[in-house]
């Protein structure tokens, strides 16, 4: 997967390829219509007013302005990428008392590898305890408000206390 930034470079360098390629493509365009047309009418231009109708075949205004207006958007989506930051998460310091048994080491560090809040179901797994031997440690944690149990539906959600 792209990270954001180089992303964001490649889109600001192709938008800028392709205004430059489209300027100079528009320009021969424009000139090559104008070329035909001329040699058709065996160069005699013959108009009734102040606007040569030669001229406004070759107006490509609108599909023009609408090629720039997505070469730009193209440019813009870029730079946004560019100056994103990436979003940082913070580390929660929890303060855990340093006179646990092994036990209740392992499920304090399975709830703090959760970021601070697991199922009490995916304890029982991950720890490879029984649900008592997991219930009754938690007891005990939560009877030293180190963590706090809140229900959800089946199960309890795990939470430390910071």
């Amino acid at each position: 997967m792209l990270n954001k930034k180089r992303l964001g470079i490649f889109l600001v360098l192709i938008s800028i390829v392709q205004f430059f390629s489209f300027r100079v493509l528009v320009k021969y365009a424009k000139e090559a219509i104008l070329a035909k047309i001329i040699d058709d009418s065996s160069g005699i231009c013959e108009h009734i007013g102040d606007v040569c109708p030669h001229v406004q075949i070759t107006d490509l205004t609108l599909p023009v302005v609408m090629i720039y207006i997505c070469i730009s958007l193209l440019f813009l989506l870029g730079v946004v990428l560019l100056l994103s930051k990436k979003k940082v998460l913070k580390k929660v310091e929890y303060d855990i008392p340093e006179n646990l048994d092994s036990e209740e080491k392992k499920i304090i560090e399975l709830v703090k590898e959760a970021e601070g809040s697991i199922f009490q179901s995916e304890l029982v797994e991950k720890s490879e305890f029984s649900k008592v031997k997991v219930t009754r440690v938690l007891d005990k944690l939560e009877g030293r408000k180190i963590i706090e149990r809140k229900r959800r539906g089946m199960t309890n959600v795990v939470i430390l206390k910071k």
